[in-house]
């Protein structure tokens, strides 16, 4: 009788695996990492990390490309200025001045402070970034939500890792 239960679990196990049971697989049947990043992207279930790209304000790998030294946005964006205070308010009310594009070397210097004892005696160390072009995206899923209601967080599960590269800019 054991023989006959073992038997039939492994025989469940063959007959599942690649199917999107318990060996994974998709419902299409294609890998999840095959498909195109534009149906990745579309897919409000998908969680993507690794995505960011620095132009002069944070913006999405998605909507970068590689111009010459420098990465810059795809499509031009909004740069926001100050307007006239509105009634008693007393910070003025941000609005758009124009369009343009967001631009930053790929490779360049920041600083970081290093002090000694309590905040005196502080030098900035300067320190070289080169920014990936070609990355590894992960790829989570939206599993569930937990947690009370006043401390909702989802939980999403890692399905893959994709590479990505910027792509050069196409000229204009």
């Amino acid at each position: 009788m054991k023989k006959l239960l073992i038997i039939t679990a492994l025989i469940s196990l063959n007959t599942l695996g690649g199917s999107g049971g318990i060996a994974g697989g998709s419902s299409t049947g294609t890998k999840p990492s095959s498909k195109s990043w534009e149906s990745i992207r579309k897919r409000a279930d998908y969680k993507l990390a690794n995505t960011w790209a620095f132009v002069g304000k944070i913006s999405n790998v998605f909507n970068v490309c590689v111009d010459g030294d420098n990465l810059r946005t795809i499509n031009k964006e909004p740069v926001y200025g100050f307007g006239p205070r509105k009634g008693g308010d007393k910070e003025p009310e941000r609005i758009i001045t124009g369009h343009e594009y967001y631009s930053y070397p790929i490779v360049y210097t920041s600083y970081r402070e290093v002090c000694n004892g309590k905040d005196k005696n502080c030098k900035k160390i300067p320190y070289t970034i080169e920014q990936d072009l070609d990355r590894d995206i992960t790829v989570s899923k939206f599993v569930r939500t937990v947690g009370s209601r006043d401390n909702r967080r989802d939980v999403y599960e890692e399905v893959f890792t994709k590479p990505y590269s910027i792509p050069y800019c196409e000229n204009e």
